[in-house]
């Protein structure tokens, strides 16, 4: 099971993300955001993103692992 925190984190992107484009990288033109996690979150956190941060008419979701 996720952590509750995880997922509220999450959910606090997808938000920002979906709302608050102003500001997001603005210089670039591109909305960057980091999430940072403990590396034993890993698979949870992919679990989560391909759950969570689906493709809309207003956001596309680009997953990059660094």
């Amino acid at each position: 099971m996720p952590s509750p925190d995880l997922q509220e984190r999450l959910s606090a992107v997808q938000q920002r993300l979906a709302t608050v484009y102003d500001g997001i990288g603005h210089n670039s033109g591109r909305p960057y955001l980091y999430f940072v996690y403990a590396p034993g979150d890993e698979l949870i956190v992919r679990r989560l993103a391909d759950d969570m941060l689906v493709e809309s008419n207003d956001v596309t979701y680009l997953h990059i692992d660094l």
